[in-house]
């Protein structure tokens, strides 16, 4: 029998995103939304941006640089990461998240959502029927004027919230 591997749940979550989400389909929906690296060889392509932004969606506990750590590590093991790069600090992230944009993101979801289990897949199937699940989330952002237009608010009289 083979030796136990230790795997950190962070890395399981970014081994299942990053082989879910590949980097070309986020390097091809960089190029079709006009989205350049700002610089060859630059500390934040559009690529890393992606996995950033996808890595405080799934750990919204921890801050931009913890995350930061945890994706570029991530990233570093999988061959996404340049040695010579250094972690990303929060203004960073910041700013070239701003630079890539939410059609980015859209345009990464559009190239790669679809169902995961195909035909064989046991109990994936009801006779003819695909048996599908969607499970709610939350995601926190600043209550504005402008986030209350886009999202709306959860809950309804005195307990909604932003």
């Amino acid at each position: 029998m083979g030796e136990a591997v230790a795997v950190r749940p962070d890395q399981v979550s970014l081994g299942v995103l990053v082989s879910a989400v590949p980097r070309d389909a986020v390097n091809a929906a960089a190029a079709a939304c006009g989205v350049a690296d700002r610089r060859s060889g630059g500390k934040l392509p559009a690529h890393v941006i992606a996995y950033l932004t996808m890595g405080l969606c799934l750990f919204v506990e921890d801050d931009y640089e913890e995350v930061a750590t945890k994706v570029t590590g991530s990233l570093s093991a999988w061959g996404c990461w340049d040695a010579g790069w250094s972690v990303p600090t929060a203004s960073g992230i910041t700013q070239a998240r701003k630079r890539l944009g939410p059609k980015v993101l859209a345009e990464v979801f559009e190239s790669v959502a679809g169902p995961v289990a195909e035909r064989s897949t046991r109990g994936a199937w009801l006779r003819a029927w695909r048996l599908t699940a969607i499970d709610g989330f939350d995601i926190d952002v600043p209550d504005t004027p402008d986030n209350a237009e886009q999202f709306d608010y959860a809950g309804s009289g005195d307990n909604r919230s932003a």
